[in-house]
């Protein structure tokens, strides 16, 4: 997940930093000023951004009212002393208001937000060395000891970690179980052939679908596409 933090103060940036690499996030890019926030090449990939409101050349607010139209998709942390200024701080990306100082925890509750609200970007431990964005996975299969994850460009990696573990941390992400040996990220369906019961992937791949999970499946899918039209997918 791509970081913004826009903030004049060298300080509070560096402590931004800290947190986030603490919190286990490393891909962040930082801006002095709202003109270079918005001269950025790397502007409309950012998943979150930390966006001071008291920037002199250009305040927050007028800031985030271009990123609407520049970068609609990305999610807006506002951050300042002055809590006056909450009722103008508000708009359809924006999904905290932090008055500072700012505290680990409540970074940490901004970034786990917006992981949830992008879940394609969310980052899973496949093991210790391999960690996979979420819209990376097409879909999980048990197969024996192990569980199978097939990926979006054809590679396979295998983890012992029970079905039913990766159930419980997919759960939010935009997964949902077809069966009691296959779990499907929601992304890449396409189709219910309900001929005989199989769920038809984006790539082409069938996998059954038990008829238990049939009406579970049907309500992730209303809640899936709820919120992708919510962030404007």
């Amino acid at each position: 997940m791509k970081i913004g933090i826009c903030n004049e103060q060298t300080e509070e940036r560096d402590l931004f930093i800290e947190y986030c690499h603490h919190l286990g996030y490393q891909d962040i890019y930082t801006y002095s000023s709202g003109k270079e926030l918005l001269n950025s090449p790397n502007l409309t990939s950012l998943a979150l951004l930390f966006l001071d409101i008291e920037i002199n050349d250009l305040n927050g607010i007028k800031i985030k009212k271009q990123l609407d139209q520049i970068s609609p998709t990305t999610f807006i942390v506002f951050c300042t002393t002055n809590k006056k200024l909450m009722p103008e701080a508000f708009g359809r990306n924006v999904i905290f208001y932090l008055v500072k100082p700012l505290t680990e925890k409540s970074i940490k509750e901004c970034l786990e937000e917006a992981a949830y609200l992008t879940k394609d970007l969310y980052t899973i431990s496949i093991n210790k060395k391999v960690t996979l964005p979420c819209q990376d996975i097409l879909f999980l299969q048990s197969e024996q000891k192990y569980t199978v994850i097939h990926t979006e460009d054809d590679t396979i990696y295998l983890t012992k970690k029970t079905l039913q573990n990766w159930k419980s941390e997919l759960s939010n992400l935009g997964f949902c179980a077809i069966s009691r040996s296959a779990i499907i990220n929601l992304k890449y369906y396409k189709k219910l052939i309900d001929t005989n019961r199989q769920v038809l992937m984006q790539n082409g791949m069938t996998i059954p679908l038990s008829r238990r999970h049939k009406s579970l499946l049907k309500e992730q899918l209303d809640l899936f596409y709820s919120h992708r039209r919510r962030l404007g997918y």
